[in-house]
């Protein structure tokens, strides 16, 4: 630098190692790996001397070959977890997937405690409007070896058995019925009714045969309100009855769900003229 002011300018690169990027838990596809229907399990885990085991069973059949083991990083509490997928075309009705801890370990404190969790699981069917939907009571803390979470659902999807479909209503949330008839000198016809509104401008014109393995499809889509009972109605308009059971014209909901899961006592038997309720 031979004159006042004159400047040397040094340039470098910090070429450090950047910060590893988050760990993310570990994703698992079981089933056959296509088809419309896809349940997704979200699990973590408490590790201590190794990480949580478990086995995923749907509808009585064990899905994986070998144990499947929770991701290091899928700590309970933070904001990884591991992804079981199961995929299928899977036969319209309620299914059952339990998840059983296999290796339980605690040796007497909160901190040397291994356990096993199922954050939550949703389901989606291609064929169904909607998308996912988180499934009700699909939540567990399995804390000994051979606990259980059992994870209910029912498959609505259209197949080749379903004769009709009908869409009610705009929202968020989904209720599904499925509805079967006897005919006789014509269809059954129905109204149907959430919370005492009506949501049908003209009768709906039952069309599968009970017995047949065939079903008509009815969604529902509203906002309904968290927290609080529902009543779906369905008011069978037109019994007809000539005194025999070849010559008796009835009504049936054969199953119902609500976001993907099974509502309790959703089955109605309609043999006379009038309505009937189903509280979700």
């Amino acid at each position: 630098l031979l004159s006042t002011g004159s400047q040397a300018a040094i340039g470098f690169n910090d070429v450090s190692p950047a910060a590893p990027p988050p760990s993310m838990g570990t994703t698992t596809t079981l089933g056959p790996a296509t088809g419309p229907d896809t349940l997704v399990l979200s699990l973590n885990q408490d590790a201590y001397l190794g990480n949580a085991q478990y086995d995923v069973v749907m509808d009585g059949t064990k899905l994986n070959a070998a144990p499947l083991t929770i991701n290091t990083a899928s700590l309970h509490g933070s904001a990884t977890s591991d992804t079981v997928n199961i995929k299928g075309s899977f036969a319209r009705g309620a299914h059952n997937v339990t998840v059983t801890f296999l290796n339980d370990q605690y040796a007497g404190t909160a901190a040397t405690d291994r356990n096993l969790y199922v954050n939550n699981a949703t389901y989606a069917d291609d064929a169904v409007t909607g998308g996912p939907v988180l499934l009700a009571n699909s939540s567990a803390a399995l804390l000994s070896t051979g606990s259980q979470a059992a994870i209910g659902f029912n498959d609505v999807s259209p197949a080749s058995s379903q004769i009709s479909t009908t869409t009610l209503g705009t929202g968020a949330h989904r209720l599904t019925f499925q509805v079967e008839q006897d005919p006789y000198q014509g269809n059954a016809q129905y109204d149907v009714s959430v919370d005492g509104t009506k949501l049908n401008n003209t009768p709906i014109v039952a069309s599968a045969l009970r017995g047949s393995g065939q079903r008509d499809l009815v969604t529902l889509f509203g906002d309904f309100t968290a927290g609080m009972n529902h009543t779906l109605t369905i008011n069978f308009l037109n019994d007809k009855y000539d005194g025999t059971a070849q010559t008796d014209r009835n009504l049936y909901v054969s199953g119902t769900t609500y976001d993907g899961a099974v509502v309790a006592n959703g089955t109605l038997a309609l043999l006379s003229q009038g309505p009937q309720t189903i509280t979700f």
